[in-house]
C-alpha cells in the first residue's frame, strides 16, 4: 500500500540531500548561552539542560509554528517522531493527529528524556508528557539489550539477516576481532576526552 509522505524537519537536514519542509532552528543568542555552560556542569545536570531546555524548549519553539502548517495542510493519519523531537509531539496533540515514537537510543533512555521534558511539554499542553507516554513506540532493539521499560513494538532490520561484506586487509593481516566504538556527538567537548583517545589507541 503506497502513502503519502511529508518529512518536516530542523535546516540542518539540508546536508542529507533529500526532499523535505525545513522548519527553524534557535536562534544563536539563546542556544550559544546554553550550549557554553555545558563543559561545567556535571553529567546529569548536562541532560537536564539539554533535554528540558533545549529540546523541549528551545527546538520547539523554532521548530512548532512549521509542523502546525503541514500538519494544517496535510491532515496526517499519522504522525512519526523521534522520541527527542518535542515539536511535531505538541502539534499533532494540538490537531488531534495520532503519533508514535521511533527509538534511537534504549527504552530507559527514552523514559528518563520524556521524564526530563516533562515539565516544558505540561505548561504548552497539559497532560501531554503523560499522553506521549501512552503512544506507540517502534525499536529496532532486541529485548536482550533493551529489557523493556514500557510496552514496545520491536522490528527487525533486514541488514541483520545477511552476512555482512569481508573487511579490507587495513592491518596487514592482524586477525584480531575489530571493535567500533562510538562517543556520539557531544564526548569530544568533555574533559575526560584525551583519556578515552589514549585509552582506545593502546595496542
Amino acid at each position: 500500500m503506497d502513502h503519502e509522505i511529508l518529512i518536516v524537519g530542523p535546516p540542518t537536514l539540508k546536508a542529507r540531500d533529500y526532499p523535505f519542509r525545513a522548519g527553524a532552528a534557535p536562534p544563536d543568542e539563546l542556544l550559544g548561552p546554553v550550549w557554553s555552560r555545558m563543559p561545567m556542569l556535571p553529567p546529569g545536570q548536562g541532560d537536564v539542560v539539554v533535554v528540558g531546555v533545549i529540546f523541549a524548549r528551545l527546538n520547539v519553539d523554532a521548530m512548532l509554528p512549521t509542523l502546525e502548517e503541514a500538519i494544517e495542510e496535510w491532515w496526517p493519519d499519522l504522525v512519526v517522531r523521534e522520541g527527542s523531537e518535542f515539536a511535531s509531539a505538541v502539534a499533532a496533540d494540538l490537531r488531534g493527529v495520532r503519533q508514535v515514537r521511533v527509538a534511537v537510543g534504549f527504552s530507559m533512555v527514552e523514559e528518563a528524556m520524556l521524564a526530563i521534558a516533562a515539565p516544558a511539554l505540561d505548561e504548552r499542553r497539559p497532560g501531554l508528557a503523560a499522553r506521549i507516554a501512552e503512544s506507540p513506540y517502534l525499536t529496532c532493539f532486541p529485548e536482550s539489550v533493551d529489557p523493556p521499560r514500557f510496552q514496545v513494538t520491536r522490528f527487525r532490520d533486514p541488514a541483520t539477516e545477511t552476512a555482512p561484506p569481508q573487511l579490507p586487509d587495513w592491518w596487514s593481516g592482524d586477525e584480531r576481532p575489530l571493535v567500533y566504538v562510538s562517543f556520539g556527538s557531544v564526548a569530544a567537548t568533555s574533559r575526560p576526552w584525551p583519556r578515552f583517545t589514549r585509552a582506545l589507541s593502546t595496542p
